[in-house]
């Protein structure tokens, strides 16, 4: 998902510099001159619903588009059922629908709002009722495992899109022609949008309100949802960060938790390879070969674990968590958490803190 931190000279790790990749945190798009809609109001929206489908996840556009924020509304919101009109949610109630498919060839914006976590196949007749909205021009919101669906039905077919950070590994899999970004909370392909998973999809479906309506009225909606009409930062903030299984070369797991206990320490390929009494060369090659990336890789991203996990759990100023994470000060440590995580140390405290 992030590109890794080359060794320059003999140090490795937190104190040098390297260029990062550019996270995409929400889609270009989202910048642009806002509103923009060319659809009469009120716009017709359809919402489908199947049988399992989680409350939360069906509740999203409802309050978004379904509460009346302002009259008269400029939504006209309903909801088709593709598995009959009394579908089961996840966790044991009936949901009855009084629309049925027709309701799908009225709408302006047709909302998925997720898919079954086994990822089954869209019916023939759903794919083609979405291929046919989107010949029209219909605005077509693939939310959280909702971008399973316009990926089979081809309509993300050399575009950018994000889905749960969970799934994503395997949406890039089963559609390889789609150009997965993990870390957005929200892609914006003009009438095509995706969104990440649960909670993202109240920040997409505030997106196109402003998108479509301005900024006003998604400001007022979000502030009834007591939540900031545009998060910052993106899905790559709430990933959690994988434990590595300890490798089977004991002295090699030896070094590493050495390491760990030692973060605040200069650590270098030549004091690594002096430790094992290998060459550097050695070194690199088994690190590559035991953790899947570099030394420098390897030790920076644990820095970083460290220091997040610092941020939650202690109130250390950002210059101590920076030292003791093994950075050179704080505004060294900054660009990479930012690159890692998408948001700012600072924003990072605030937000998962209570």
């Amino acid at each position: 998902m992030w590109t890794g931190h080359p060794v320059q000279g003999s140090s490795v790790g937190g104190t040098h510099s390297s260029k990062q990749p550019n996270i995409r945190q929400n889609s270009a798009n989202s910048r642009q001159s806002l509103p923009v809609n060319p659809r009469p109001l009120p716009l017709n929206i359809c919402v489908l619903a199947f049988d399992g489908i989680s409350p939360f996840h069906l509740s999203v556009p409802s309050v978004v588009f379904g509460d009346v924020h302002q009259t008269p509304s400029p939504f006209d919101l309903h909801f088709c059922a593709i598995d009959g009109p009394v579908i089961r949610s996840t966790v044991g109630f009936t949901i009855q629908t009084s629309d049925d498919w027709q309701a799908l060839e009225r709408a302006d914006v047709i909302i998925i709002p997720s898919w079954p976590d086994h990822l089954p196949p869209a019916p023939t007749r759903l794919i083609e009722a979405l291929q046919a909205a989107h010949l029209r021009q219909a605005t077509l919101m693939g939310l959280c495992l909702g971008a399973f669906v316009l990926a089979q039905a081809q309509l993300l077919d050399g575009r950018e899109a994000t889905t749960h950070w969970t799934a994503a590994q395997e949406l890039s899999a089963q559609y390889p022609q789609v150009r997965v970004n993990a870390s957005a909370l929200y892609v914006d392909e003009g009438n095509i949008i995706t969104s990440a998973g649960t909670a993202a999809a109240i920040d997409c479906c505030l997106h196109f309100v402003r998108k479509t309506l301005g900024a006003e009225l998604s400001n007022l909606i979000s502030r009834r949802l007591v939540m900031a009409p545009h998060r910052r930062g993106g899905q790559a903030q709430f990933i959690e960060s994988p434990i590595g299984a300890r490798p089977r070369d004991h002295a090699f797991a030896n070094l590493l938790d050495a390491m760990r206990q030692a973060l605040d320490q200069k650590h270098t390929v030549q004091t690594m390879a002096t430790r094992m009494n290998m060459t550097e060369r050695s070194v690199s090659r088994l690190f590559a070969k035991q953790t899947g990336s570099s030394p420098a890789q390897w030790l920076l991203n644990e820095r970083l674990n460290h220091a997040q996990r610092l941020l939650e759990t202690t109130s250390c100023s950002m210059e101590n968590i920076a030292l003791a994470a093994g950075f050179a000060s704080a505004s060294a440590m900054r660009p990479h958490f930012r690159s890692r995580f998408g948001l700012s140390p600072t924003e990072w405290r605030k937000n998962f803190t209570y």
